[in-house]
């Protein structure tokens, strides 16, 4: 079956400096709902309006109020190809158009935790694409506010503890000076007395079996990366069945350039099984990975 991507995340919206529970953010939205508004400040001075709210939704799913909505961008134009088989061309002509280009996004307020679609094609826009025209869209808002903010590295590390990991990707280097911790400087060792500079892989498991950090090699890499030695991502599976990825930052020999690709807030992505009636799904794993009662919860509480 196929699972349509998300992109989770944190979010704060807000109305002269007040949190929008579920009524008020589904007021807020329906308030600006079809209007074109601009994108950006060079947009709002050349009088460019591609950016819309669409069909805001407020409905219970299974005891959370959700609140739903699209968010639209209107390219203006679209790229027409044609074939002239006399001459052997492809031609590219570029026309006016109205179409709408969009992505779902799902709220859970009680949480500031929200989903986003995050499919590229002709009919729809990237997750954080998405986000940032919903940022615009709320600076139209009388006192409007939204933010949005990924996973920091402490809740990285606790996530690909928590899950049923399926691909772990690393790429390490040797340690200079010194190891992060006794785990990363037996991994060191054994690369010095081998030569060893860089060592690069991705660890699967048996097709019937799993994988879990322990006092091996994705600890021993994990260490590394959070001394700055080196980078990991990982994909792991939820109790329900749905995939949640990290995907492993560029990798550099500097230090520094490490440490700064992981402190950075990772984008979550999680596939949700396409069903009849997929928002079950996204709203449940919302609330695993956010509500602080939950097992695989983040631990950090909504900026």
């Amino acid at each position: 079956m196929e699972r349509v991507p998300f992109i989770f995340c944190r979010y704060s919206a807000q109305i002269d400096d007040d949190e929008l529970g579920h009524v008020g953010l589904f007021q807020a939205l329906t308030d600006i709902q079809g209007r074109y508004l601009p994108h950006g400040r060079t947009a709002e001075r050349e009088g460019q309006a591609d950016v819309v709210v669409m069909r805001p939704r407020g409905i219970d799913v299974d005891g959370e109020h959700v609140v739903t909505w699209a968010m639209g961008h209107r390219p203006g134009q679209r790229v027409k190809t044609s074939y002239d088989s006399a001459n052997q061309e492809i031609k590219q002509k570029v026309e006016k158009d109205d179409h709408i280009i969009f992505s779902d996004l799902i709220a859970i307020p009680r949480l500031g935790a929200m989903a986003v679609t995050d499919r590229q094609s002709a009919l729809h826009m990237g997750g954080k694409v998405a986000l940032s025209r919903t940022r615009s869209a709320f600076r139209f808002m009388d006192g409007g506010h939204f933010a949005f903010t990924f996973l920091a590295p402490g809740d990285v590390t606790a996530m690909m503890s928590a899950l049923s990991l399926k691909e772990y990707s690393y790429t390490v280097r040797r340690i200079n000076p010194t190891p992060p911790g006794v785990l990363s400087a037996a991994l060191d060792s054994s690369m010095e007395s081998e030569g060893i500079g860089i060592l690069r892989g991705v660890a699967k498991p048996m097709p019937s079996g799993k994988m879990e950090m322990d006092e091996g090699l994705i600890a021993q890499t994990a260490e590394l990366a959070g001394g700055g030695y080196g980078v990991v991502g990982f994909k792991g599976e939820t109790e329900a069945g749905s995939v949640a990825q990290i995907r492993k930052p560029a990798f550099s020999l500097e230090k520094s350039e490490n440490l700064k690709q992981m402190e950075k807030e990772q984008p979550l992505r999680v596939f949700v099984e396409e069903e009849s009636q997929i928002l079950p799904g996204v709203v449940a794993e919302l609330v695993r990975f956010y509500d602080n009662d939950a097992a695989t919860g983040v631990s950090e509480e909504p900026t």
